[in-house]
């Protein structure tokens, strides 16, 4: 199983694309919580187009995962760069929540 899904459009613009990515998550009972737009030439210099991360949650389904190991789905992802990413963003989270 594939960890993303991927789609590209070309046929539109970028806050066209936006607006129906949000109304197709609506659609299958997905609310946005989260959104980051990621520009990277303010912070590093370095060109890219449009990129937006939207965090959503279907509350439906995550109810009927709460009961479920969370750790679990995340062995799934069969990667050592992963691995050591998530180490260090745990790392980070246990350090943050120590400080609160």
């Amino acid at each position: 199983m594939r960890y993303t899904i991927n789609h590209m459009s070309k046929d539109s613009t970028f806050d066209n694309i936006d607006a129906r990515t949000r109304q197709a998550l609506a659609d299958h009972g997905f609310g946005v919580l989260t959104e980051v737009d990621v520009k990277l030439k303010m912070k590093l210099d370095v060109e890219m187009p449009a990129y937006r991360n939207i965090g959503t949650c279907n509350p439906k389904v995550a109810h009927q995962a709460i009961g479920i190991d969370p750790v679990a789905p995340m062995q799934a992802i069969k990667s050592s760069e992963f691995t050591a990413v998530a180490g260090k963003v745990r790392d980070i989270m246990a350090k943050s929540v120590e400080a609160i």
